[in-house]
């Protein structure tokens, strides 16, 4: 079994599950890789057999997380590694005190009038919680962490409310969820201080997409990323994998590699300049739910003029698209070959290799 290498962040629309039908479909190799769309960039870090790779990515953030890793990639998988020890800490408080964690939930099940009862005894349970017991290295001074183990917990609390659990293990794991989701927020709120940067803000980020719902970086009304914690399947999830990936001699050849850049799509490729014997893959955010990325959302018109460049090319490309947004009969496909991806095709893969 041939290992792949995982995408650098979780991106929504990735195509790494997709990874054992697309790669067959590239070419073995060319003098140079180019990719307008880079998003957590499964597919270049899995595309071997390129002199030179060419990656491009709008979103600033992004392009800013890519370009601190291939610069700084041990400070960066060091940041990176004391956050994962601060996400198992919080496992292993929740494990060696899961009775007395639980514990306010059994006594207060049935409230009456005892509120203020409940919030001061879940205010002395999370001060027993100690910052130290969960983070190696401290990020701030305030209180911050305190007022997100006492909000998370009580948010839970009052779900569990309305909706109580059969059994005791479930009950166990709702609360395993509160205290994750205390230390998720927690660094999310770092983030949108916006008094992180480099090493530790690209850290940062990299853990927030990891874990959230949708791995998708979109900003709130405020302009602020503040993602929402995937929930209950993530509460064991690890990093390992990705900051020993960011370790091996593979990750840092392919970076070695490649040369990043932060434009639109069509003045990417025009600096780059696609010869015949260029591969390009295309991974455009097609689709309502993918359109909008950080603080940009594309157009159709982008995508028309994308087309209109495309046409005139001599390198060949590949074009992975959602197939809900494929349409078979459009002049864009004509010619070109067609294979569907996925268990169920619902990833639509179509390819030129006669270009022109």
């Amino acid at each position: 079994m041939i290992m792949r290498m995982e995408s650098l962040v979780t991106w929504i629309g990735g195509k790494g599950k997709y990874l054992d039908r697309i790669l067959p479909l590239m070419p073995k190799g060319g003098k140079r890789y180019i990719e307008p769309f880079a998003g957590g960039g499964s597919l270049f870090l899995n595309a071997d057999g390129f002199g030179r790779y060419y990656v491009n990515d709008l979103c600033p953030q992004l392009f800013a997380l890519y370009t601190g890793v291939q610069e700084r990639c041990c400070p960066v998988r060091s940041a990176l590694k004391l956050i994962n020890i601060a996400w198992w800490n919080i496992g292993k408080v929740f494990r060696a005190r899961e009775e007395e964690l639980i514990a306010p939930y059994l006594e207060f099940r049935d409230m009456q009038n005892r509120y203020g009862e409940f919030v001061e005894r879940v205010d002395r349970l999370m001060r027993s919680v100690k910052y130290i017991d969960v983070f190696p290295v401290r990020y701030t001074e305030d209180y911050s962490f305190e007022m997100e183990k006492r909000f998370q917990y009580s948010k839970m609390f009052w779900r569990l409310q309305k909706n109580p659990p059969d059994d005791e293990s479930l009950l166990k794991e709702y609360v395993f969820t509160a205290m994750k989701m205390s230390v998720y927020s927690y660094f999310t709120e770092l983030y949108a201080s916006g008094k992180f940067t480099g090493d530790q803000e690209n850290a940062i980020l990299m853990f927030l997409l990891e874990y959230s719902s949708n791995g998708q970086f979109t900003f709130d009304r405020h302009g602020v990323f503040r993602p929402t914690y995937g929930g209950r399947g993530l509460n064991r999830h690890s990093l390992d994998g990705k900051i020993a990936m960011m370790k091996s001699q593979e990750f840092k050849e392919r970076m070695a590699k490649t040369k990043f850049f932060g434009e639109d799509a069509v003045t990417f490729m025009q600096r780059v300049r696609p010869k015949e014997d260029d591969f390009i893959v295309l991974d455009p955010p097609l689709g309502k739910m993918f359109k909008t990325v950080g603080n940009h959302t594309y157009t159709d018109e982008e995508y028309v003029v994308l087309k209109e460049y495309l046409s005139g090319v001599k390198a060949t490309w590949m074009m992975t698209i959602p197939k809900a947004n494929f349409d078979a009969d459009d002049a864009f496909y004509a010619g070109k070959h067609i294979n569907g991806v996925g268990p169920h095709g619902e990833i639509v893969v179509v390819t030129s290799y006669n270009p022109g």
